[in-house]
């Protein structure tokens, strides 16, 4: 996100990892739906970037430590690449959203309302994670009720104050 945002002469003023990849800080927004979906989407392909050659990586990683710590990081990547892509604020691929309604439209605002009610969605939908391991045949344990409510608790919350905010932001004519 920080390269691309440098690559349109938008400064970054930090960058924080957290659990689900990380954020980048901009001063200001994208300027236009192909800005915002050009630092939006890059993040995601880059983690599946990541992934996908540690994946390829593993057979040559031989044993031991260092086989075990490329298969996390071969599959770590492509789990957070994957799950970013998920067209739902505050995923990256909510922002990718965000930048198609407001290609088609537009309407910034409309592009920002669409994609908050996509990471609703998503927040419903992570609720039924220990289901879909049900119909996998695997038992769900008690983390993953927790991890399904964390995640969902954690989409809506954001989505929920981005609907908000955007319902009070007024767009120019």
């Amino acid at each position: 996100h920080a390269v691309a945002a440098r690559a349109f002469h938008m400064p970054v003023t930090s960058i924080n990892l957290h659990f689900l990849g990380g954020a980048t800080e901009m001063e200001g927004e994208a300027t236009t739906p192909w800005r915002e979906f050009v630092i939006a989407v890059v993040g995601p392909l880059t983690s599946l970037a990541l992934g996908g050659i540690a994946y390829l990586a593993i057979d040559s990683a031989g044993g031991g430590p260092l086989r075990y710590t490329v298969v996390a990081l071969a599959y770590a990547n492509i789990v957070v690449g994957a799950l970013n892509l998920v067209p739902g604020l505050p995923l990256d691929g909510g922002r990718v959203l965000q930048a198609a309604v407001w290609a088609l439209t537009k309407r910034r605002s409309l592009g920002v309302t669409v994609a908050a009610w996509g990471g609703r969605v998503a927040a419903v939908l992570a609720v039924f994670y220990p289901m879909i391991l049900l119909t996998i045949g695997r038992q769900p344990q008690i983390i993953d009720y927790l991890t399904a409510f964390m995640i969902a608790a954690f989409l809506w919350a954001v989505a929920a104050v981005v609907v908000s905010l955007a319902a009070c932001q007024v767009e120019p004519e």
